[in-house]
This record gives C-alpha cells, sequence and structure tokens, in this order.
C-alpha cells in the first residue's frame, strides 16, 4: 500500500511536470502568449525542485551528503546527473517543443519525457531513502535522460542556426560543448579514475567532430534528420566506451556498431 501511494503520488509529479512543459510552448506557439509561457515554465521548475527538497527533507538519516570525495557516494556526480541534467532536458524539450510543436512525433517524445521523469522522482527518492533495489533498477533513466537531451538540444539548435539566430561558429561551440558535457555526465557514473575520464573525453571530442562533419555534409536535409545522425554517432561512441569500461570491447563489438551506425545513416539519407 506504501508503494502503491507512493507511485501514485510520484506519477502525478511527473505528470505536472510533463504537463506544465507542454501547456507553456502550447500557449506561447499558439497564441504568442509569453507570460503564461513563463508562468508554466517556472511551474514545472517548482514541481521538479520541490519534489528533489521533499525527499531531502524526508531523507533516512544514515545517509550523509558531505561532497567528500573519499567516501562511499559520490556527491558531485549525484548533484550533476540529479539536477543539472534534468534542468538541461529542460532547456532541450522547450526548444525541440518549440521548433516542432506541430509534429506528429513530439507526442511521442512527450511520453518519451513522461517515463523518463517518473523513473527519475523514483530514483531520487530511493536514493534520499538508502533504497539500494529501486535505484538499481531505475538508474538507466539518466543515459535515457541523456540522449533525450542530445537529441532534442542538437535539434534545437540546428533550427536556430538555419532560422540565422545563431552563427556557424556559435552552433560548432554549441553542439561540441553538448556533446562533451553529456558524455562527461555519462563518465563520471561509471569510470572512478579521472586521468581516464579526461582519455575517454578526448575521444567524445572527436566523435564530436565526426558527427558534425556529417551534419555539415547532410546540411540539406531537416533538422530531424540530422538530429538522429547525431544521435546515432554519440550512442555508439559511448556504447564503445562503456564496454572499454566493462572490458568487453572486441573488434566484433567495434564492427557491429560499426555497421549499425553505416545502416542507420543510409535509411537516414534515403528517407530524407
Amino acid at each position: 500500500m506504501r508503494f502503491s501511494k507512493r507511485f501514485l503520488t510520484i506519477a502525478l509529479y511527473s505528470l505536472g511536470v510533463t504537463g506544465a512543459i507542454y501547456i507553456s510552448i502550447t500557449r506561447l506557439v499558439r497564441e504568442g502568449n509569453s507570460s503564461v509561457f513563463v508562468i508554466f515554465a517556472l511551474l514545472a521548475l517548482f514541481i521538479f525542485v520541490s519534489e528533489i527538497f521533499i525527499d531531502y527533507v524526508y531523507k533516512n538519516k544514515k545517509l550523509e551528503i558531505n561532497f567528500d570525495i573519499n567516501d562511499e557516494v559520490n556527491e558531485a556526480s549525484e548533484v550533476l546527473n540529479k539536477i543539472l541534467l534534468p534542468f538541461l532536458l529542460f532547456i532541450a524539450l522547450f526548444g525541440y517543443t518549440y521548433f516542432n510543436f506541430s509534429a506528429r512525433f513530439v507526442f511521442i517524445v512527450y511520453a518519451i519525457i513522461y517515463v523518463s521523469f517518473l523513473m527519475l522522482f523514483l530514483n531520487i527518492k530511493a536514493f534520499f531513502e538508502l533504497d539500494v533495489k529501486t535505484q538499481k533498477n531505475t538508474n538507466l533513466v539518466y543515459d535515457l535522460i541523456k540522449f533525450v537531451t542530445f537529441f532534442c538540444f542538437v535539434d534545437t539548435i540546428l533550427n536556430l542556426f538555419n532560422a540565422g539566430t545563431i552563427s556557424s561558429v556559435a552552433y560548432v561551440i554549441l553542439y561540441l560543448a553538448l556533446f562533451v558535457i553529456l558524455s562527461y555526465l555519462f563518465l563520471i557514473r561509471y569510470v572512478k579514475e579521472n586521468q581516464q575520464i579526461r582519455r575517454f573525453l578526448w575521444i567524445q571530442f572527436f566523435a564530436g567532430l565526426f558527427s558534425l562533419t556529417i551534419i555539415f555534409l547532410l546540411g540539406n536535409y531537416s533538422p530531424l534528420l540530422l538530429s538522429l545522425s547525431a544521435f546515432f554517432v554519440f550512442y555508439s561512441s559511448l556504447a564503445v566506451i562503456h564496454h572499454i569500461v566493462d572490458n568487453t570491447l572486441s573488434k566484433w563489438v567495434v564492427f557491429e556498431y560499426a555497421l549499425v551506425l553505416v545502416m542507420a545513416l543510409s535509411v537516414l539519407i534515403g528517407v530524407g
């Protein structure tokens, strides 16, 4: 009964955040009402912060949050993934919805967003309650949010670039910064050594340059298709790194991801 009540509460919080974001964009796009947009955007942020604050207030007394890098809990990683990452998702989602409001695909994205916030709130509550089992079952949400954020953010900055709002230099800087920052948030959850993290970040930087080259070569295609192309590169590069960390990387694994990437890009080019 307790779990059912907790799940229902979290489901309502998730619905509130997702709904507030959607309503804010709806009013802005359809009516040009910036005041309502700001009110509902702040409401979504308020619901999100309130949920975290309530979980923190009622946290397990055994949980110590002291930012001591030598203890069991990596507080810096937890703060970045539980607060900064969702904040980036907020921005990316506002931008994506603004430029793709009439597209049917946007409802699929919002369904994914709802599930993401649902899993995120469950994970945050489990973290503060020291519920290890629920944490492990929902940890995947952070990777899901990174991938959704990347896709939505890339589509947003591509639309801004096509509209002449930002220059090509600004686009390149924003894109590479996004690629590296999200990669860093991924790495600090799986890699313990700072030197190894730096090496992997360089790999991701060059992977970002590679995907950027693909985008410019396919510049005549729609932002959605270009965003999907960049997404496949981002996902594949992180997947390979994950295999390296787990000592499961082989030439066949690399070949498999390379083949999937080529097939995905071929399909996207054919569709475009």
